[in-house]
């Protein structure tokens, strides 16, 4: 699966205005989705720390959380990890978010 880059719509929204951006994706061929590798590549520089999500339905989680690091390098990223139920955690911090 190519790595490309597509038209998205505009941001209504600027993520500089927030602390955290939490940004969500299902594992495509163990890619992200082009749409989120768009509004990275549009946005990454208004990022202060940005946290991953992926769903799958088989594996390359690993690797899109690494692609995402990557291009999104200049923000601080946090590592999530699921714990019970619904609730995610900073591992690094020990705290519910």
């Amino acid at each position: 699966m190519q790595q490309r880059v597509i038209n998205i719509g505009a941001s209504n929204q600027n993520p500089s205005d927030y602390d955290l951006i939490i940004l969500g994706t299902p594992v495509w061929a163990h890619n992200m989705c082009s749409p989120l590798r768009s509004y990275i590549m549009a946005q990454k520089e208004r990022f202060r720390a940005v946290a991953v999500l992926c769903t799958q339905g088989g594996s390359g989680a690993g690797k899109v959380v690494g692609d995402v690091a990557r291009l999104c390098a200049r923000a601080r990223a946090i590592p999530l990890e699921r714990r019970q139920g619904l609730s995610w955690t900073d591992p690094a911090l020990e705290n519910p978010l």
